[in-house]
């Protein structure tokens, strides 16, 4: 499943917030192929913004920045539309935001961004009446506090106990259509709070699996993302459907399809409005059990997808499987601008899925020459920092209103 100079970016872009989503090789052992990158470039600082109305306000933040001898200058921004924008952005979202006592109330999206432990961007309120006084020393406090993941998960029962105690949240990364940039989905990434330490995915997901826990963290999960997807389609439907990671064990269970069906139940939904991924932390020793898992699923209207499919993945011999769908992987998705190699493999892949009826997603797309190669073959939907980081459920409807896809070199792309 998926996820530079300090300060480090809590999500990185080889992730995009998921667990194991980087492989350097293929599958079968044979060395990668890749470009060569391009000449070092001097790393950027990440900008600090100011959004306040008040000149005083930003003169002041300006003054209280520069007085800290950090290389980004404080930069205003406009509305918070444009701010949020900027904390969403592919590279370089802000280490700090600086903002005037009030205006975060213009957008709920906003808020809860800057309040996300997970996020990139810490936030400084700053009321108009103390401006004049603030203290360089504030500022670089607010800047070391970025709150990293931990390295460590503990053990097997506190992981147990924290699943009891439902410290498992949501984020959300949308999916969108490469056709014409419309947002068709999200996929629901689970995120731990252990106070005093937040978990990322590729911590504490694979030690879940490990100590039999798959189930309860499937079903935590989903039924957090179905709660909120009523909720998104109660509001005028920002999303088409949500998907959830599976692995394995989970999803060849017989009793999957039972409990599924009482979560969309308890949340008013149907089948369709919940995608199943078949995560690759567990190999598939054994395909009949799957394809009587996936009939099964088929039968009661799940789509199943497989996730994370890498460059010469010995798993393409699964797209023989009634699988609805194939995510192409990040380290497969970065080759493609450059490798005829990888774009020969994803040919082949994506003419495969067609063959099969099945739709293939892009993951990790984060520049638009990665848009456009996978456009230029016919993927169908795009998901990575390109489109937009791991967010909270709250921020997704300012998300959707301010998108703007990148611009399309391949009108007839599907």
């Amino acid at each position: 499943m998926p996820k530079r100079p300090p300060p480090a970016d809590p999500h990185p872009r080889p992730s995009d917030g998921k667990p194991g989503a980087a492989p350097s090789q293929p599958r079968d052992g044979s060395p990668a192929v890749a470009a060569a990158p391009p000449p070092a470039q001097p790393a950027e600082p990440r900008p600090i913004l100011v959004l306040a109305r008040d000149p005083a306000v930003i003169r002041a933040a300006q003054g209280a920045v520069r007085a800290t001898g950090t290389e980004a200058p404080a930069r205003p921004v406009g509305s918070a539309r444009e701010a949020l924008a900027a904390v969403l952005a592919a590279d370089q979202p802000p280490r700090l935001l600086i903002l005037e006592h009030g205006l975060a109330e213009d957008t709920e999206g906003l808020e809860a961004m800057l309040a996300d432990p997970f996020g990139p961007t810490r936030a400084m309120l700053l009321h108009r009446e103390h401006a004049e006084a603030l203290d360089p020393r504030a500022v670089l406090a607010a800047l070391r506090s970025q709150i990293r993941p931990a390295a460590e998960a503990g053990d097997a029962g506190t992981l147990r106990r924290g699943l009891e105690q439902d410290r498992v949240s949501v984020r959300y990364q949308p999916m969108v259509r490469l056709r014409d940039g419309a947002a068709v989905a999200a996929e629901a990434l689970a995120r731990w709070t252990q106070p005093p330490k937040l978990l990322a995915p590729d911590t504490f997901v694979p030690l879940v699996e490990q100590a039999g826990l798959g189930l309860a963290l499937s079903m935590a999960v989903a039924r957090r993302a179905a709660a909120e997807l009523a909720g998104f389609l109660r509001r005028g439907r920002p999303l088409r459907y949500v998907s959830v990671n599976l692995p394995l064990a989970v999803l060849e269970e017989a009793g999957t399809v039972g409990w599924l069906r009482q979560i969309l139940r308890d949340n008013g939904l149907r089948p369709h409005h919940l995608a199943l991924e078949l995560t690759e932390t567990t190999p598939v020793h054994d395909p009949a059990p799957l394809r009587r898992a996936l009939l099964r699923l088929r039968q009661a209207g799940f789509a199943v997808l497989i996730d994370d499919l890498c460059r010469d993945d010995e798993r393409e011999a699964l797209l023989h499987l009634p699988f609805s769908g194939v995510k192409l992987d990040r380290s497969f998705t970065t080759a493609l601008p450059a490798s005829a190699r990888a774009r020969r493999s994803a040919q082949r892949v994506v003419a495969l899925a067609r063959r099969h009826g099945m739709r293939v997603v892009a993951e990790g797309i984060s520049t638009q020459a990665e848009w456009r190669a996978a456009a230029a073959l016919s993927v169908d939907l795009a998901q990575g920092y390109a489109v937009a980081r791991p967010m909270p459920a709250a921020v997704l409807p300012e998300w959707r209103h301010g998108w703007t896809p990148p611009a399309l070199a391949h009108p007839q792309a599907r």
